[in-house]
């Protein structure tokens, strides 16, 4: 990095990237979005208060945040929205029991589980200077809330950071299953017990199905996760991204050769769309500060974690990503999902924070947030049908290649090598099903998709609706996808789609470059049998190519 350069990057706001904690984070001067207001309203919601966000949406932060408010950490808050409230009279500090319930995750069965409870409530004991007396977790627990509330001169807050942790890394596992949701339940009923002892309890979690724990042991949970009035509680809305970020904004726009407005248009199709109450549109804070600093368009919120759940999930109920958009849903479907094992797909999807709400009508409808999480989920879908992830990942490097050369032949021989690893079961079912052409437009979509290419699918015009429009590095590909019932018919229905093309003036909505590309599925065969493609440069003359049947 020239000098110069270097020397503005230093003088950006440092972004908090890895810092775990709000104290830290304000020591650090680092960016803060400020969300203190909504704090002091949390405890007139009700004794115990719930909210439920994705992972890596700032939940432990927000944990964090309320530490420090309820502990009266007065220098934390200084030119924030909740200072005049820590400074008035009325306002009384609280000792605090922070559990983070991640820590707990992992257990391979119950005595570890157990033991792992004990530990962390004996790092709480410690912090309030009490002893550990107890049977079992639920008793130390019980024990720890009342021996506390008894030595301090106020009532504590509870606060509990990734509830759900340990139940959502058991699944797959059916015995520890049963383990771990009966400690959780035993456990978090104690809040219920001690609730006379507590002032407030705050909890987190990235789900809520019934039997998570909390929700099998407490009645009297207030529920503010589709609450309007909250919708913006966690994530970045856009009016703060702009008022927030702006040197970051202007550097990155200078590193990456953009226009502020051309940047924030990316960056909003790639990382905004997550919403909780319909409305509220929120960019997810954790790939926005990743990309501020990387200054590069990756999908970080997918690779900062384990998905191996959602892929095993996908993978067992054979769904394609565009199966899963545009279901209509109630409120009802939201805030009470059910089982976590007898819950529909796109409920699972939808707790674990991989589909989001949009409003339809008088009621919902389901989408995935964002450009980013659909290209990850459609690449999780997609590896499925090569034999190994390198070679999942080698297949996209050469799609990409192709688009980019605008290499007909090319972008053929990769679909059909994704053709050609679909099991027989599972194109038996798609034919069960009816889908036909709408089951090879889901797999090129996808496969698209997951290679980091925009897709847009069955785009209309003044005259007639495209099968898929993929755009990369300024090149545009539309695909008229057909299906025959024979080698024979592959090329007249190759011809047919081309033709289909031109008639209806697709290419025309896009600047060229633009490759036109007909293609036609042998149903016997499986594989695409035909095609035929034309090029448009800028230039007079288009370029066409009449291809012979695929052997």
């Amino acid at each position: 990095m020239p000098a110069g350069e270097e020397e503005m990057a230093s003088a950006l706001p440092l972004l908090p990237m890895g810092i775990q904690t709000f104290e830290e984070l304000r020591e650090r001067n680092a960016l803060y979005v400020d969300k203190t207001g909504y704090l002091p309203g949390l405890g007139d919601r009700g004794k115990v208060v719930f909210c439920a966000r994705p992972r890596r949406f700032g939940k432990s932060l927000t944990v964090s945040t309320l530490d420090a408010f309820y502990t009266g950490k007065k220098e934390l808050f200084q030119g924030l929205a909740v200072e005049g409230r820590l400074n008035s009279p009325d306002f009384t500090p609280r000792p605090v029991i922070h559990l983070d319930m991640s820590a707990v995750a992992g257990s391979v069965d119950r005595k570890i589980l157990e033991a792992r409870i004990i530990k962390q409530l004996a790092f709480v004991a410690r912090r309030h200077k009490v002893a550990l007396n107890g049977a079992d977790s639920a008793d130390v627990f019980l024990t720890l809330l009342r021996d506390i509330s008894e030595a301090c001169s106020e009532k504590p807050v509870l606060l509990v950071d990734e509830y759900d942790a340990p139940v959502l890394d058991a699944l797959g596992k059916a015995d520890l299953l049963a383990e771990t949701r009966e400690v959780m339940r035993d456990f978090y009923r104690q809040i219920k017990v001690a609730g006379a002892s507590l002032h407030f309890t705050f909890i987190t979690g990235i789900s809520k199905f019934s039997r998570m724990g909390v929700f099998s042991s407490l009645n009297n949970i207030m529920d503010i996760s589709l609450d309007s009035e909250y919708g913006a509680f966690m994530g970045y809305t856009q009016e703060e991204l702009e008022a927030n970020f702006g040197p970051h904004i202007e550097a990155a726009a200078r590193a990456l050769g953009m226009g502020e407005g051309e940047l924030l248009d990316a960056v909003r199709e790639r990382y905004d769309g997550f919403s909780f109450d319909g409305e509220t549109r929120l960019y997810n804070p954790f790939s926005t500060l990743a990309f501020f600093s990387h200054k590069s368009f990756r999908n970080y919120w997918m690779e900062s974690g384990a998905n191996s759940f959602i892929r095993d999930f996908l993978r067992d109920k054979k769904l394609s990503v565009e199966e899963l958009r545009g279901k209509k849903v109630s409120l009802d479907f939201a805030s009470a999902p059910g089982e976590i094992e007898t819950t529909t797909p796109e409920g699972f999807l939808y707790q674990a924070g991989y589909l989001s709400l949009r409003r339809a009508g008088d009621g919902f409808a389901l989408d995935f947030p964002n450009f980013e999480v659909l290209s990850a989920m459609s690449a999780l879908y997609v590896r499925d049908f090569f034999p190994t992830d390198s070679e999942a990942m080698t297949a996209a490097m050469r799609l990409l290649e192709h688009l980019e050369g605008m290499n007909a032949e090319g972008l053929v021989e990769e679909f059909n090598r994704l053709f050609a690893g679909i099991s027989y079961t599972d194109h038996g079912e798609a034919e069960r099903r009816g889908l036909g052409e709408s089951f090879y437009r889901g797999l090129l979509q996808s496969f698209l998709l997951g290679a980091g290419v925009r897709v847009q699918s069955e785009r209309h015009n003044n005259l007639g609706r495209m099968d898929l429009a993929a755009e990369y590095k300024g090149r545009t590909v539309i695909i008229e996808l057909k299906t025959a019932g024979d080698e024979a018919s592959a090329g007249d229905a190759a011809e047919e789609g081309l033709r289909q093309i031109r008639e209806r003036d697709y290419g025309n909505a896009f600047a060229p470059p633009v490759l036109l590309l007909s293609l036609a599925v042998d149903a016997e065969k499986r594989r695409i049998r035909a095609f035929r493609f034309e090029q448009r440069r800028p230039g007079p003359e288009p370029e066409e190519e009449d291809c012979g049947p695929r052997p």
